[in-house]
């Protein structure tokens, strides 16, 4: 279930920085490729519960119509109209014209998603809490410094 997780919070991040990407650029993804990304997932989607399904139906819309963006924005920076034989090749030359403009993008993520220095989650240290004080910067040292142990209560000493 952890997998799932983190599967579906990727793609709920990959398509909202392609909604942004769409928006900025002014990019008016297909409708119909849309739909024919999202119809590669709609036959397992109806396996599940509908709970689930409902959920699940929503997130592959918004990624199927962030795929449809990136498909449009390959179309246009090389001219070629999309079509079965170059689909990948647009979603491809889309990714990177998005990577480019998400390098200039100011993307900030909550401090519980551990973000990294791309703004992005998973990529850094999941601590929300950073020691202020000098009593809780020496509780965090690796090795404590024995003043510091000493004045502790004897209530709080090991041993």
């Amino acid at each position: 279930m952890s997998r799932v997780h983190q599967q579906s919070l990727f793609l709920l991040i990959d398509a909202e920085i392609s909604r942004q990407y769409a928006e900025d650029e002014g990019l008016k993804p297909s409708k119909g490729l849309a739909q024919a990304f999202f119809s590669d997932f709609e036959s397992s989607l109806a396996k599940l519960p509908k709970k689930s399904r409902t959920v699940l139906e929503g997130l592959f819309r918004d990624w199927a119509e962030s795929r449809a963006v990136l498909v449009q924005a390959g179309s246009d920076a090389s001219g070629q109209q999309p079509s079965e034989k170059n689909v990948e090749q647009l979603l491809n030359a889309g990714l990177q014209a998005r990577e480019a403009w998400a390098q200039k993008a100011d993307i900030d993520t909550d401090p519980r998603y551990a973000p990294g220095e791309d703004g992005l989650p998973g990529g850094g240290d999941s601590s929300v809490s950073e020691p202020g004080s000098d009593f809780a910067k020496g509780a965090g040292a690796e090795k404590p410094d024995p003043e510091w142990v000493g004045g502790l209560p004897a209530s709080q000493k090991c041993g």
